[in-house]
């Protein structure tokens, strides 16, 4: 150990000589590189989004027994509908929200739930492809309100993560037929408003890239493929009968950029 102590010393002297008659020529010194530590991504974060909805609705017709020919027993018992009969509306939005969310980081692999809350803004309409004589039938569909609860996966590089995420998706959605059928015959009673107001839940599935651009806070962009299954819109002839119902089912997508704050972690 005696032995130790004099080498270490005397490499000591050595250096600290080398470094004044550096010094001494006129060499410039400089401090020992200070290796910054790589992004630490576990722990806690939150943050806002911005983004843009588009997808599909369609519109089954359910009913089968109000069809051609249409005779006097038939004609009084409201618009004349077509049985089978599919037509879909293009819808898109505006996405607005805020995220939650935990990561574990273990090495290079990345394990996080995350969950979203925000507003959809998802609209859009069109009228049936195949309109019978009289009729001027079509659907809409409006979704505001919208959550997730996903599971994430991704690998780390640095300040760069790579993800892919999937769960659940839900959405507060209003869906309607309208049918016009006034004077042409056999129309019968007139008007049929079908509708369905509800909260609905599906799934989703998509991924991103997150990157850390400044201490705890992190930016992201990302994709997500969402499907609301569908419910059924049902509504009275005339508003006195029979009931007159629709299949209608939502799908579509979201692209959104976000922003994150991480509230625990080290290595900033």
């Amino acid at each position: 150990m005696r032995h130790m102590n004099i080498a270490l010393l005397a490499i000591g002297i050595v250096s600290l000589g080398a470094s004044q008659h550096a010094r001494a020529d006129g060499m410039p010194s400089y401090p020992a590189p200070v290796t910054l530590a790589a992004t630490n991504w576990t722990g806690f974060y939150g943050g806002l989004h911005l983004g843009g909805t588009w997808g599909s609705t369609g519109a089954f017709d359910l009913n089968g027994y109000n069809v051609p020919p249409w005779g006097a027993a038939t004609a009084q018992l409201g618009p004349p509908l077509d049985p089978g009969d599919r037509w879909h509306s293009d819808t898109s939005g505006f996405v607005a929200g805020g995220q939650l969310g935990y990561n574990w980081q273990l090495g290079a692999l990345l394990l996080g739930v995350e969950g979203d809350v925000g507003d959809l803004g998802l609209t859009g309409s069109a009228p049936t492809h195949a309109p019978l004589a009289g009729q001027d039938t079509s659907s809409r569909t409006e979704a505001d309100f919208y959550l997730t609860a996903r599971g994430r996966m991704g690998f780390v590089a640095d300040d760069w993560l790579f993800y892919g995420t999937g769960g659940y998706f839900g959405a507060q959605t209003r869906v309607s037929i309208l049918d016009t059928c006034f004077v042409t015959p056999p129309c019968g009673r007139s008007t049929m408003n079908a509708s369905d107001q509800s909260f609905r839940s599906g799934w989703t599935v998509g991924g991103g890239t997150e990157w850390n651009f400044s201490g705890p806070w992190s930016a992201k962009a990302e994709y997500l493929y969402y499907d609301l299954g569908s419910t059924t819109a049902s509504g009275l002839a005339g508003g006195v009968g029979p009931v007159f119902s629709w299949n209608i089912d939502t799908h579509g997508n979201i692209v959104r950029a976000g922003v994150s704050y991480r509230f625990t972690g080290v290595g900033y």
